[in-house]
């Protein structure tokens, strides 16, 4: 057969790679005359009902059979098969001989909504790794945030621009951390060789992920791992002790790591309470004044002279954090700090939040629209994706 019919597709939907089943969905005016063709019952009757599951073989080619479990939905079908990723290729192959698109599965869920917020939290939902992203993006799909934006489009016909303008300022906002419910935030950890940064590391996560060792210059190179602090993903990026070094590798390291610090969205600066702050510490601390201060290794005696009061009026931007990373003392104010700096709003599934690069994308267009009054543009782009 050719491709005359260009609306007949096959879409795998289960994921790529090996597997121990793997599903084709079959559809269009191509399909239920293909499957006649090539499928064969273990049962008496091969004439298959309208809706039905059926246990049969499937001829691939000459003299190649594959037995399947075969789903009909009126004019569609599912073919349950073997897992193995020749088997699958074999029969997309066969598929597209025969004049079938394939049809990737994202391509296919996005087209079985006409509402694109729906649609895109489905897509989103198959990227969420926690309880919480999954809460808040399945509240998207259901209307919260489709009604957010049909809200706007009201508050635009009727040029109620003030309001409008909170609405719009309120979604520009959350869609900061609604880009996030599926994108770990990037928290980068900065000090001095010997500071403790690795054994931070490993007591933010529950286990030794990162190299411990008294011996300075330890972390040589940027090494990150990801966790989960009540329900958001964060990347933890501990970086190589900051500090002039001979060393090739170590340099190459801090390198590395002043090219991530730029991407943060939060630093922790660590430094040792237990040693007095050395110019090391203090160009860190001015170099970055919006990171976070820790003042670590609070089970060991404090630095002669050295006053956490007097040194956070004088060095950093706000008080430093008392923790010791090797008991555990301080971290549960540090990660409420970390969250409480990354979101400081708390959401709710009743809130509407963007949360896909086309949403803020319409974000930044509304508020072009906005600063020009133009309601006429504004409908237009709202209709299209409320349409």
């Amino acid at each position: 057969m050719d491709s005359t019919f260009p609306s007949s597709q096959v879409t795998q939907l289960t994921p790529s790679g090996r597997g121990a089943v793997a599903t084709l969905r079959l559809e269009g005016p191509l399909a239920t005359s293909f499957v006649n063709e090539h499928f064969q019952s273990f049962g008496k009757q091969n004439e298959l009902a309208p809706e039905s599951i059926t246990f049969g073989r499937w001829r691939l080619s000459q003299g190649l059979q594959e037995e399947i479990v075969l789903k009909k939905q009126k004019a569609v079908f599912e073919i349950h098969c073997h897992g193995g990723t020749k088997v699958v290729a074999l029969f997309l192959e066969q598929f597209q001989k025969a004049g079938f698109k394939v049809c990737s599965w994202q391509d296919w869920l996005m087209s079985q909504t006409s509402d694109r917020f729906q649609a895109e939290a489905e897509l989103a939902l198959t990227e969420a790794r926690t309880e919480l992203a999954a809460e808040l993006l399945f509240a998207q799909g259901q209307g919260i945030l489709r009604s957010a934006f049909v809200e706007l489009l009201g508050m635009f016909e009727q040029e109620a621009w003030p309001e409008a303008g909170a609405l719009l300022e309120s979604l520009e906002r959350r869609a900061h951390y609604g880009r996030h419910l599926c994108e770990p935030w990037n928290v980068v950890i900065v000090g001095r060789p010997n500071m403790g940064k690795s054994s931070l590391i490993n007591t933010l996560l529950g286990y030794e992920r990162a190299i411990v060792h008294d011996q300075p210059g330890t972390t040589r190179d940027v090494v990150a791992t990801t966790t989960v602090l009540q329900g958001w993903l964060i990347s933890l990026t501990d970086t190589a002790g900051m500090r002039e070094t001979g060393d090739f590798l170590e340099a190459s390291g801090i390198d590395r790591a002043k090219t991530i610090l730029q991407k943060a969205d939060l630093i922790l600066f660590v430094f040792d309470q237990s040693q007095p702050l050395d110019a090391e510490d203090l160009r860190l601390a001015q170099q970055y004044p919006q990171a976070i201060p820790i003042a670590n290794k609070c089970d060991l005696p404090v630095a002669k002279d050295f006053s956490l009061d007097k040194q956070s009026v004088s060095v950093f931007s706000q008080k430093p954090l008392l923790i010791s990373a090797s008991t555990g003392k301080g971290i549960e104010l540090l990660t409420e700090t970390i969250l409480h700096r990354l979101i400081p709003e708390p959401l709710t599934p009743q809130m509407p939040i963007p949360f896909s690069e086309n949403q803020v994308s319409l974000l930044q267009v509304l508020r072009s629209l906005l600063i020009a009054r133009d309601v006429e543009k504004a409908r237009e782009v709202l209709y299209d994706w409320l349409s």
